[in-house]
């Protein structure tokens, strides 16, 4: 077990970027909470902006809003504003709404940085054993008491589980940073500060970035074991090998049979938790919030992710995963430096 911990330190320290990427997404968020605007969904969080600056139509959607929750008071309400006192308009909305507008963002925090990361792991997996044999040090790895299945299932755990984890990590880190900037930019803007810090938006985060780490880890174990196999295969240009056969058997599909059941099959496997958190995967997730539907949302996104991860394509994949994971481990057998 301390051979194969070992084997995973020697991955991280020769891809530094698995670490470097997200300190620099956490440093540009921490840049922009801080010097920039916070925009949740279709309200602008400025302490210069003021409402009678705003476009007609937004401003009468606004006065919609506040008629909706302020009744009789909206008028006075509506008029506060316009003359910049009592913070912005996100001061008007019900706490319930404020509470799950923040864990929304702080939701989308965890796919942002499963986005940055996952795509470090593709390009990862997809070097991961041809660059041993391209360098030539597959010689000399395989001149030391480490089984092929050892050194495979390290690269694959790396990719499909350490990533993962960090990418975690991070989106903890990035919900601090978000929390502390936003809670400066709303005290300067005579908003609540105090809503960046609700245990439950924190809550409502912390898990749907949970819930995306065991996603990554399961969903797309069978890509990143697929991709494992065509860094083993190649004897040269892995992204090649890996991206042209799907490509192919779309193309073939489509001019032969007239149907699309590859390009179905693959953009379900690739925005399939994308889709999830979205809903119907109309739109994309979390891009857009509306203030009149907030409540619940990030329950709901709990919720389908969680349906998500039973679904009968996740075991499916599962089981074609660690099949190409043994192929790749069998390639590995047999490939040298000139392979």
């Amino acid at each position: 077990m301390n051979r194969f911990v070992w084997l995973i330190r020697r991955e991280l320290w020769e891809h530094r970027a698995i670490w470097i990427a997200p300190a620099v997404v956490l440093a540009l968020l921490a840049v922009v909470a801080v010097t920039g605007n916070i925009n949740l969904g279709d309200v602008n969080v400025d302490s210069s902006q003021k409402i009678s600056e705003l476009p007609a139509e937004k401003r009468e959607k606004l006065r919609i809003e506040i008629e909706k929750e302020f009744g009789d008071q909206a008028d006075a309400a509506m008029e506060r504003l316009e003359q910049g006192e009592g913070g912005t308009m996100l001061s008007l909305l019900p706490a319930e709404k404020r509470t799950a507008l923040v864990a929304v963002v702080y939701s989308m925090l965890g796919v942002l940085m499963s986005i940055v990361l996952g795509s470090i792991a593709f390009f990862y997996a997809l070097d991961a054993l041809y660059a041993d044999r391209r360098d030539r040090s597959v010689l000399f790895w395989k001149s030391l008491p480490l089984s092929d299945a050892e050194t495979v299932l390290a690269k694959f755990a790396t990719a499909a589980i350490v990533i993962p984890l960090v990418a975690f990590c991070a989106t903890l880190l990035a919900q601090l940073v978000v929390a502390t900037g936003g809670s400066i930019k709303l005290a300067l803007a005579g908003d609540p500060a105090g809503m960046m810090w609700n245990p439950q938006a924190l809550l409502a985060g912390v898990s749907t970035a949970a819930l995306i780490v065991v996603i990554s880890v399961l969903w797309y174990s069978p890509l990143v074991a697929y991709l494992l196999l065509a860094s083993a295969w190649a004897p040269k240009s892995p992204f090649l090998w890996a991206v042209l056969p799907p490509v192919a058997g779309m193309l073939v599909e489509r001019i032969v049979i007239g149907t699309r059941h590859i390009d179905s099959l693959l953009a379900w496997r690739v925005f399939g938790p994308f889709k999830a958190l979205g809903g119907d995967g109309s739109d994309a997730p979390g891009l857009v919030v509306d203030s009149a539907n907030l409540p619940g949302t990030a329950t709901a996104m709990v919720e389908r992710l969680v349906e998500f991860i039973a679904s009968p394509g996740m075991f499916i994949g599962l089981l074609v995963g660690a099949a190409m994971v043994g192929a790749a481990i069998s390639l590995r057998r047999y490939r040298d430096e000139n392979t």
